[in-house]
């Protein structure tokens, strides 16, 4: 799977892949879906705010801030959360596609949870931070392939909750490990795992079932976004693909190694990648895209 862009990847605090960033696109469209996915991962890395004079009180960035700085890319301006570059691009990938301002902007709001420790109570919550935080990049990119119907949102919005959640578990230990807890609390207390639990990253049984049910979460994302590939063209249908295979065979390493993913990074193996390509390309599937 491809990583981020390199010229981003040392300012960034979410270095997962970044699911269509090389692949799917034509000479036209690359740039423009890099500078998107460049907008996305910079708002990972607002630390910087912690400079600013309105970006206090209790050593995290207000909420008025980030209010303030979704109003501003509605509107086209620049940002303070957002290098100048990455922002003049994505503006532009926005104007030069027709794309809507407003997605950028629900994303802006949403990146104060990576300002500083989140917590999340309940499937409602973490739900309500996926609606404004992937589902709107997710959209962008969707418009950006054609695909802008109405009866298309839930597929586009399900594929991203699937790679949102498969991209937690990979990055679970650092996540936590600067305070942000994305499973909720209810499902902590219902497996009786304690926040202490995920940051010793101590498995055992409890662990296993709560780790289960996260994968569970991005299984069934994923199976409800598989229609999607019916909508795409051949090009881009066969990316989805990959990408999907790909997602799932992450998922499926994280149960093989019994939902151990403190001990080393979870990456696919050399040998994997080339399975899920084959099986992409060759396998029996039942996706059948247009054009």
């Amino acid at each position: 799977m491809p990583v981020s862009s390199p010229d981003i990847q040392s300012d960034i605090q979410d270095p997962l892949p970044m699911p269509f960033y090389f692949d799917g696109w034509n000479r036209r469209q690359l740039p423009h879906a890099q500078a998107l996915w460049d907008f996305h991962q910079a708002l990972t890395c607002p630390t910087v705010l912690l400079s600013l004079p309105s970006a206090v009180p209790s050593g995290s960035p207000s909420g008025a801030f980030f209010d303030e700085e979704s109003d501003r890319i509605m509107v086209g301006k620049l940002l303070r959360v957002v290098p100048e570059t990455v922002t003049k691009q994505a503006l532009a990938a926005c104007e030069a596609e027709k794309l809507p301002r407003a997605l950028l902007a629900e994303q802006v709001s949403a990146a104060r949870v990576w300002a500083g420790p989140a917590r999340f109570p309940d499937d409602r919550a973490v739900n309500g931070f996926m609606d404004q935080w992937v589902c709107p990049h997710a959209r962008l990119l969707a418009h950006l392939a054609g695909i802008s119907g109405s009866w298309q949102r839930s597929y586009v919005d399900e594929l991203a909750q699937g790679f949102f959640w498969t991209g937690r578990l990979m990055a679970l230990k650092r996540d936590v490990s600067e305070g942000r807890f994305f499973i909720p609390e209810t499902d902590l207390a219902q497996h009786g795992v304690s926040h202490e639990q995920l940051l010793e990253g101590r498995v055992d049984e409890s662990m296993k079932r709560l780790l289960w049910k996260q994968t569970i979460r991005a299984k069934n994302a994923f199976a409800l976004a598989e229609p999607l590939a019916l909508e795409l063209p051949r090009r881009k249908a066969g990316a989805f693909k990959r990408w999907w295979l790909g997602a799932l065979e992450v998922l499926h390493e994280i149960r093989r190694r019994e939902y151990d993913v403190w001990a080393r990074p979870v990456v696919l193996s050399g040998r994997s990648r080339m399975q899920v390509r084959i099986q992409a390309r060759f396998g029996r599937t039942t996706f059948r895209s247009r054009g």
